[in-house]
């Protein structure tokens, strides 16, 4: 059959089933020759389907989109520039699937095969999937395409008019979207036995928070990037959302965080410990293996397969791991200022970390590599610390299980991050092509922080001049969230949190905060919840910025942040102002020195930014992101006559 419409696949479609992370792991024969209709001939054919749906999700598991922004950078010379970034979909042939296996399972009911409290379980599960899917449309494209049914009778080998179904409205998406959850949750159960990975009534209404706040962000900051009225989607509301809008969302959001906050069913996991050590213990259990106490909907790997790895050990020091490619987890000293600093009695601390005696850290050295005056004019008016990891040791307890810094010990290894020296007779010695030692008071003092050859033994600024053969952070900060932290596995099995309950209470947090609906003094308490189990007390005001900064750090390395600013519409472009959600516009990183000019060794350290071998320095990082960039190009649209996003 002549393929028409992009939207819509084949009327005939051969079914492979795909193990969801083994949650449906009672199938029998080979099913991956089987047809649709075969499968739904047993209720292990039909859970055989279900499975396959479930891979369609585009939850964009470990995905370095968050590099995009200014936390992180995965290697020199990569990743380096500012994109507009956000997990998108446009498959329809998956939707014809999910759209087809609803139709099926009437047709299972009524010949015996499962029965009808099953099949509303089923469909709960695919209507859940499917308005996944339109959320990762809507959120890329604005207004999609609905199609909630099969088109196989809109076939008629002529101009084929049924098939051309026109895009929603933006706003139209966002109700189809919440009302489907709703109806998904109304057909689901609370839990499912044996089956902890798959949608259940709450998973829906924590997606729900997640998608009505989104839809609430655009409405509320739209205006604040709006595209230029010549373009015939924003003319039509297929790319438009307005501020009035917001607050309904916003509502949408609290009620649906709520129902997940009132079941008692989840909770943070290690919030009731005393110290924060304890604390810190329970953050790096949280991302080894599943906690079901905080665990809503995600993905895992270990099912059972020891050769099933998450692919994800190469973010590791090149010390501690092995592979064509390691080091590749850097992150940016934009990132460690947000952790806070934890004071006496859990006092929440500013956390920018202080370089200047003055305490005015509104500065960037751009290339003190090739001019080396930029460091030396400052170096007087440089803080003196007692050790080089003296500035991270009361940080966010998140930032001590999830972050490496230096001289912190991973693996049994101390993990060496430094980039010179002030020599005894004040002279600087920035990354030196050696590293030949000074001796002060009878103790050798490496520029790079220890003995060691420096291509090998070092996990920052060594080797800088050769970006392709190097394995080593570009920043002086690493990751380590979901690594093994004791030692090197021979796969990494660690968990994909999609929704966790800590998104659950910021969503709603942050619903109250932007509207002034909802309980305030729970939305507090919620903001707090997240915060005390970071180590803090619960001294946080509830506050947009205030929940915002909790998100970035909560969330580090779990590709939420570039979601925030998509939806909050808070991406910069060149030439617009510098401050503001992503500090100070550029990705930035310390230069920690040992200082042996004075009588004692004090460590201190510079903002600056990453030495980059291509053009020797990175150089201020210059993008554009126009309002209209924060909407994708419809695929083929001239095929499938719909409107483009872009076009007059």
């Amino acid at each position: 059959m002549k393929k028409i419409f992009y939207l819509i696949a084949a009327c005939a479609v051969m079914f492979t089933t795909v193990s969801c992370d083994a949650i449906f792991d009672n199938l029998e024969g080979d099913l991956s020759k089987m047809t649709g209709e075969d499968l739904m001939k047993s209720e292990n054919g039909v859970l055989g389907r279900l499975a396959n749906l479930y891979s369609y999700v585009p939850m964009g598991v470990f995905s370095t989109d968050d590099r995009n922004t200014f936390l992180a950078s995965g290697r020199l010379g990569n990743k380096m520039a500012y994109r507009n970034v956000v997990n998108g979909w446009w498959d329809y042939t998956q939707m014809r699937s999910i759209n087809k296996f609803i139709v099926d399972l009437d047709d299972a009911v009524k010949k015996g095969v499962i029965s009808e409290e099953a099949s509303n379980v089923y469909k709960g599960e695919a209507m859940f999937i499917r308005a996944y899917c339109y959320f990762g449309g809507v959120k890329a494209y604005g207004g999609m395409p609905i199609v909630d049914k099969v088109l196989d009778d809109q076939y008629d080998g002529g101009e084929n008019k049924g098939l051309y179904i026109p895009r929603s409205t933006e706003q139209a998406t966002w109700d189809w979207i919440i009302n489907e959850l709703e109806a998904a949750a109304a057909l689901l159960p609370e839990s499912i036995s044996g089956g902890e990975l798959r949608a259940n009534k709450y998973v829906c209404y924590a997606l729900e928070s997640r998608v009505a706040l989104y839809a609430a962000s655009v409405a509320k900051y739209w205006a604040n990037k709006s595209l230029d009225n010549g373009y015939q989607a924003v003319q039509q509301k297929l790319s438009y959302m307005d501020a009035s809008m917001a607050n309904g969302y916003y509502q949408k959001c609290i009620d649906a965080a709520e129902k997940v906050i009132n079941s008692g069913h989840y909770s943070l996991h290690g919030l009731n410990k005393n110290s924060t050590a304890d604390k810190k213990a329970a953050l790096i259990e949280l991302f080894q293996a599943i906690q079901y106490d905080e665990y809503i909907f995600g993905k895992t790997y270990n099912n059972g397969v020891a050769t099933l790895d998450n692919g994800i050990e190469g973010w590791a020091p090149s010390q501690v791991t092995t592979g064509y490619q390691t080091s590749t987890g850097a992150v940016t000293l934009n990132m460690v200022d947000a952790y806070a600093t934890i004071g006496a009695n859990g006092k929440t601390i500013k956390g920018q970390i202080q370089t200047l005696v003055s305490g005015s850290e509104d500065y960037c050295l751009e290339d003190p590599y090739k001019v080396p005056t930029q460091l030396t004019n400052i170096m007087g008016n440089l803080k003196r610390y007692n050790s080089i990891d003296e500035p991270f040791k009361d940080k966010d307890a998140r930032f001590q299980a999830w972050l490496i810094w230096p001289d912190d010990t991973f693996r049994g290894v101390l993990i060496k991050m430094q980039a010179g020296m002030i020599k005894p007779d004040g002279s600087l010695n920035l990354i030196p092509d050696t590293n030949e030692p000074v001796v002060k008071d009878g103790v050798n003092y490496y520029p790079y922080g220890g003995p060691g050859n420096v291509t090998t033994a070092f996990s920052a600024f060594w080797q800088m001049g050769n970006p392709n053969g190097v394995n080593s952070f570009e920043y002086c900060f690493g990751t380590k969230k979901f690594l093994d932290q004791k030692t090197k596995p021979s796969v990494t099995q660690s968990p994909w949190y999609d929704i966790r309950y800590a998104e659950v209470l910021l969503n709603y947090a942050e619903a109250v905060a932007e509207s002034g609906l909802g309980d305030k003094n729970r939305a507090k308490d919620c903001l707090n919840d997240v915060h005390e189990r970071a180590g803090f007390a619960r001294d946080l005001e509830l506050t947009v910025d205030n929940v915002i900064n909790e998100v970035k750090c909560e969330f580090f390395a779990e590709n939420h942040w570039q979601s925030v600013l998509h939806r909050r519409r808070a991406y910069f472009s060149t030439g617009d102002a510098t401050t503001g959600l992503e500090g100070i516009g550029k990705k930035m990183t310390l230069l920690p020195l040992v200082d042996l000019s004075g009588s004692e060794v004090k460590y201190v350290f510079a903002r600056a930014l990453p030495y980059h071998s291509s053009t020797n320095i990175a150089g201020p990082i210059t993008f554009s992101v126009r309002p209209d960039n924060y909407y994708n190009a419809i695929p083929n649209y001239g095929i499938n006559k719909l409107v483009n996003n872009n076009t007059k």
